[in-house]
């Protein structure tokens, strides 16, 4: 309760030392939660696989989300990834890393503060304390509460939590510029594919819609359609388009269909190839257009097919986060093939007669 009142007092606090509250009670009340169109746009980005269902909108679908949550699990598998010890009573957790030594490699350092006094003055005067001396670590002193008996519970310590994967590690590096509804959704979705196989039931507590659908999603990545019209289409990603200009899809279409890759400087070993796909893309465009477009493409001394894979990388990561569009668009170290990672059962091209 005096969290909850005192909120955006103790957050003015913080934000003054480039820090934050975040206190997910304080989001879902009474299911009073409402949804931005920016936390829509970031979530359907971010988790376009969790988005495969036309009937239900992106809005519908988080509200459940927040919905189903329920603290008690919330904070008891969050605590358990991060290594936390068992706590029983409110606390504050502050990460003690500094932001240059969080890798996924290493332990994480945390700092508990835990409250055993719930006398409104007491609280009050403990708050105060606290506030006024956490800090962004800098040094190997974080805060001390001096005036405090030593063996006291209440004291802060510091705590090695578990290893954890990169995909953690990217929500903590990014929590400063995560609004606290990001954070729940990322962390959210983070401990269902952490604990899915290890403890479903628990799963299925900590978020029942949540956990559905990323339960019955065997693999994240999409199919990809190439349609009559040859438009690039996400069919589990609620049928996204993925928009490209002729000679872009013509460069994409060649990738698809060489599995093995090649490298860019033998590409004009393939300009008949890359002629009949254009002309057939491009439907009615004049072939001396085409031959010129392709020649220029393949012109080891042009930076054309750098600048149409540029394009092809940006046109997917405008739809979906990198973590996925990975798979989509062209890859490969210098001097490598370039190639398109993903898996070609996930491919469908149109069977035109």
């Amino acid at each position: 309760n005096y969290i909850s009142k005192n909120f955006t007092t103790i957050n003015e606090r913080l934000s003054k030392k480039g820090m934050k509250l975040l206190y997910i009670p304080n989001l879902i009340l009474q299911n009073q939660f409402n949804i931005s169109q920016e936390l829509e746009s970031y979530v359907a980005y971010r988790y376009p696989y969790l988005f495969n269902d036309a009937s239900e909108t992106n809005t519908e679908l988080i509200k459940q989300i927040f919905k189903d949550t329920k603290l008690e699990e919330y904070y008891a598998n969050l605590a358990s990834i991060l290594g936390i010890p068992e706590i029983n009573n409110p606390c504050f957790i502050h990460s003690v890393d500094k932001q240059k030594e969080m890798t996924a490699d290493r332990k994480y350092d945390y700092s508990i503060h835990e409250f055993t006094n719930y006398d409104i003055e007491e609280i009050e005067k403990e708050v105060n304390h606290y506030l006024e001396l956490v800090a962004i670590p800098k040094d190997e002193i974080y805060f001390s509460l001096a005036s405090r008996n030593p063996e006291d519970p209440d004291d802060s310590f510091k705590v090695d939590g578990n290893k954890i994967n990169s995909e953690l590690t990217e929500i903590l590096n990014r929590l400063k510029s995560f609004s606290d509804e990001k954070l729940i959704i990322d962390s959210l979705v983070y401990l269902i594919k952490s604990l899915e196989k290890t403890q479903p039931e628990l799963c299925r507590k900590l978020n029942e819609s949540l956990f559905q659908r990323i339960a019955v999603t065997n693999n994240e990545l999409s199919r990809l359609y190439i349609d009559e019209h040859y438009r690039i289409i996400l069919l589990d990603y609620n049928n996204l388009e993925i928009e490209m200009t002729p000679l872009q899809k013509t460069l994409y279409i060649f990738f698809l269909k060489n599995k093995e890759g090649i490298k860019l400087k033998e590409l004009s070993s393939f300009r008949k190839e890359l002629i009949e796909i254009y002309c057939t893309v491009g439907n009615r465009l004049d072939m001396d257009q085409v031959k010129n477009s392709i020649y220029d493409l393949t012109d080891a001394r042009s930076n054309s097919v750098n600048e149409k894979c540029s394009k092809i990388k940006e046109a997917f990561l405008s739809k979906i986060d990198d973590s996925i569009a990975s798979q989509y668009y062209i890859t490969g170290f210098r001097s490598e093939n370039k190639r398109i990672t993903l898996d070609r059962s996930l491919v469908i091209f149109h069977q035109r007669k």
